[in-house]
């Protein structure tokens, strides 16, 4: 992980600072150097978020865990942080794409709050990205998943990674992704709509925030025809100061 930050840190042109001289902070939870501790570092890396939150100090998240922490720590960010407020989030994949993911949705972020000038279609644009990389992780990866895959092979007896070979009942397997994703995202829409977003970041001047508008989720569907990943349409209202 230390080797796929520094290359993409290099990327980026990014240098790490000295304590105190942050203008960006990134925080990862890597998976547990012991397995009894997990709670500790979950609570760990909560703390430092809300902290981070409270100083103004714009923040990359990343769950480098690889599902080692099943929903914990999802479940600790929706009730315990303000998850909208977030630079950006990755945490679906390995730690090379979530790195990636993380860095360049959070780097073009504060590049473009530090320019000052921005739109709200822009903002609700940024919402949406970051509202899919939550959604997806939290609510699909580690709990739908696991119920539509459990669906697709016992009871309708086919393959989740490939629902056209044999031919299954699309329809349904939707209609079962479209009921769970209902009652999976119902917690963390509630925390994105009660966040504040950074809109503007000025140096030495307080960070400007905007009250998230309520998000709406439809037409949920598998791009691919397999379990492995989903899409949705994601709507949010205009927000307001």
């Amino acid at each position: 992980l230390e080797a796929i930050v520094v290359e993409h840190f290099d990327f980026f042109d990014l240098t790490m600072a000295e304590p105190g001289g942050e203008e960006l902070a990134m925080l990862v939870l890597t998976q547990p150097a012991d397995p009894a501790a997990q709670e500790t570092y979950i609570n760990a890396l909560v703390q430092c978020l809300n902290d981070n939150r409270a100083a103004g100090l714009p923040t990359i998240l990343i769950d480098a865990g690889n599902g080692t922490y099943g929903t914990a720590f999802h479940k600790a960010l929706t009730d315990q942080a303000e998850l909208g407020w977030l630079l950006s989030y990755a945490g679906f994949l390995d730690m090379a794409i979530v790195t990636g993911t993380a860095l360049s949705h959070g780097v073009a972020r504060y590049a473009h709050l530090i320019q000052g000038r921005t739109s709200q279609a822009e903002e609700v644009a940024f919402c949406k990205t970051l509202a899919d990389s939550i959604l997806k992780d939290f609510c699909y990866k580690n709990v739908v998943r696991e119920d539509i895959l459990s669906y697709v092979r016992n009871d309708l007896g086919g393959d989740a990674n490939n629902f056209c070979l044999p031919e299954l009942d699309r329809p349904a397997i939707v209609d079962r992704l479209t009921t769970e994703m209902d009652k999976a995202t119902a917690p963390v829409l509630k925390n994105l709509e009660r966040s504040s977003l950074l809109i503007g970041l000025k140096p030495h001047v307080d960070t400007v925030t905007a009250h998230w508008g309520k998000v709406g989720l439809s037409n949920y569907h598998f791009p691919w025809n397999r379990a492995f990943e989903i899409d949705m349409d994601i709507s949010v209202d205009p927000l307001t100061r």
